[in-house]
């Protein structure tokens, strides 16, 4: 049964089993089903929801080496919230930020993406900083997931 009766992207999967014999295997197939043509080295996958473990992995190397902790709020890294809306810089952790339940909207009030296939190309840490500004959460932070 195709995944996706109208879709033409491909999907790839891959499985790292590492119990008594380690090894990585490896398979794609297209979401419609029919087989269309088989994926190369030019074909774009979309990472989809994946990126939010990679954000994980990156916030796991302070906290690991004492730098950070998941407790902290987020305003040890952006002074600029402390006075600026303590609301949000002194109430949300790192915690909420990485369980996905601060609060904040999914995505920032004020992203303007110039292509709608990557809507974060050009966002920087200066707009990320004026949305928190004045950011107001939606519940308070650990409350619910988004």
């Amino acid at each position: 049964m195709p995944l996706c009766s109208r879709c033409t992207q491909h999907a790839a999967f891959i499985n790292l089993f590492v119990a008594n014999n380690p090894r990585i295997d490896t398979s794609s197939d297209s979401l419609d089903g029919k087989g269309s043509s088989a994926p190369n080295d030019r074909t774009i996958y979309e990472i989809g929801s994946i990126s939010k473990l990679f954000t994980s992995l990156l916030l796991a190397d302070p906290v690991d080496s004492g730098r950070l902790k998941l407790e902290d709020p987020i305003s040890t890294v952006m002074e600029e919230l402390v006075a600026g809306n303590p609301d949000v810089g002194d109430s949300i952790t790192f915690k909420h930020l990485s369980l996905h339940v601060s609060g904040l909207p999914v995505m920032p009030l004020n992203i303007r993406p110039a292509d709608s296939t990557n809507p974060f190309a050009g966002y920087d840490r200066a707009m990320l900083t004026a949305c928190l500004l004045t950011a107001k959460p939606s519940r308070k932070p650990g409350d619910s997931y988004e």
